[in-house]
């Protein structure tokens, strides 16, 4: 039975590891339900579950469609939402056990908040998160902690990232609503070179929805939004859609503007050694930071960016049990 267990809840993503190798995700969606037990939803997982502690017995339905699982308001660690999601993590994480295991004990709980919430007074909040109490249809389940451990997301990342002396590293973590950006001198952090903005993968498929609806009038969900990043077209009825210009356009005026928000905090970028680029909306827009870049600065994506955090914070919590 695993002793280590690491949640980074995100505003599109739960990630989980845990010190047997095991990690998985599934999609931040959490809404309240009145009825109990598990269904099947937009082809992934969706539970319906009683929690417990500060959600006071309430019903929620956690996970499923990734199509509607972005509803999450900012600042929402700490709330009911956030519990429920990580009801749904211990929940799943009991399942991943064998058998029918419906309570665990670990001695770390490692846990993130977004980088702009890193104060002293909502880490001392979120660490008293030790213990979880829900039931899935009729069935009980608990998950307790002997310490819980409250890391900043998109700083958990440089666990990942090799250093070399005096080499002066930036890193951008990719959210889905915020984008973090931090750099490294020689490992250690640039105390005015890190802040949150307002530049997630949202930012980016919103216009792609607006361009594509002011050019057909249909909606696009963002799973399809993101596609159309990618290949830049669409179908529609009988008709392939060119989405090219519109996807260079919006894309270039995102770099554009995100450059603005991070050179108060970096000065010239250029004079970096390199670029390190994760979380999961590393997988989206990375290659865009790459481009941009080519031929000034060396870029490099995450070979895992969307589990970066998680992993991070797995990585510490062997380091503070001794292994």
């Amino acid at each position: 039975m695993s002793k280590l267990l690491a949640v980074d809840v995100g505003y599109s993503q739960v990630k989980v590891v845990d010190d047997r190798g095991g990690k998985f995700l599934f999609p931040s969606f959490v809404d309240r339900s009145f009825s109990t037990g598990i269904k099947l939803g937009g082809g992934m997982d969706e539970t319906v579950m009683t929690c417990g502690g500060i959600c006071q017995g309430k019903s929620y339905v956690v996970g499923g469609n990734s199509s509607s699982s972005l509803n999450l308001a900012a600042n929402f660690h700490g709330t009911p939402e956030w519990y429920a999601l990580m009801c749904k993590a211990m929940f799943d994480h009991l399942g991943s056990m064998g058998g029918k295991v419906t309570d665990t004990q670990l001695e770390y709980l490692g846990i993130g908040v977004p980088l702009d919430q890193r104060k002293n007074e909502k880490v001392k909040e979120m660490e008293q998160f030790n213990f979880f109490e829900f039931s899935v249809d009729g069935t009980p389940y608990t998950a307790r902690a002997d310490k819980v451990v409250v890391f900043p997301q998109g700083m958990a990342m440089l666990q990942e990232i090799d250093f070399h002396e005096d080499e002066e590293i930036g890193l951008i973590d990719i959210g889905y609503k915020t984008l973090d950006v931090m750099v490294l001198d020689g490992g250690s952090l640039v105390s005015d070179s890190y802040t949150s903005l307002s530049f997630g993968v949202k930012d980016v498929l919103g216009k792609i929805k607006d361009q594509f609806k002011a050019k057909t009038g249909a909606t696009l969900s963002d799973r399809r939004a993101q596609k159309l990043l990618r290949t830049k077209k669409q179908t529609y009825g009988r008709e392939t859609i060119s989405m090219a210009k519109e996807v260079k356009e919006i894309t270039e005026g995102y770099w554009n503007n995100l450059l603005k928000e991070i050179r108060p905090f970096w000065g010239e970028i250029e004079m970096l050694d390199r670029i390190v680029v994760g979380g999961g909306g590393a997988v989206l827009l990375g290659d865009i930071f790459k481009s941009k870049l080519a031929g000034n600065i060396q870029v490099e994506i995450m070979d895992d960016p969307v589990f970066g955090n998680v992993t991070g914070y797995m990585k510490s919590l062997h380091s503070l049990a001794g292994e």
